[in-house]
């Protein structure tokens, strides 16, 4: 899905496990930078370790776009640190994802 706002365009990606139903991934992007604004990671089969305070983080987490780094979306945040709703299920957390982000349908 590809959203247009004012001269500047976004890609919204939804990814699936395979394997595993209940792992899945949303992410918001610039299209013409590739950096992401704010990723979803539900239930992920890897660790994630932020740079700088080395924290590990494990299970569900949302990545905010931020300057901090070189790479923008290096951060994790735990769901339930986060001001994101815990989900489970993948139509719940597109509805919420959207939300989020405010985009309309």
């Amino acid at each position: 899905m590809v959203l247009d706002s004012e001269d500047v365009e976004y890609i919204v990606k939804i990814y699936r496990g395979r394997l595993d139903l209940e792992r899945f991934s949303i992410h918001i992007r610039f299209k013409e930078f590739q950096h992401h604004l704010v990723r979803l990671d539900i239930n992920p089969t890897q660790r994630h370790i932020n740079p700088g305070t080395k924290e590990m983080i494990v299970g569900s987490h949302i990545h905010i776009y931020s300057n901090l780094n070189d790479k923008k979306d290096s951060i994790a945040i735990p769901l339930e640190k986060s001001n994101f709703p815990i989900v489970h299920e993948l139509i719940d957390a597109v509805e919420k994802f959207f939300k989020y982000n405010n985009i309309e349908k």
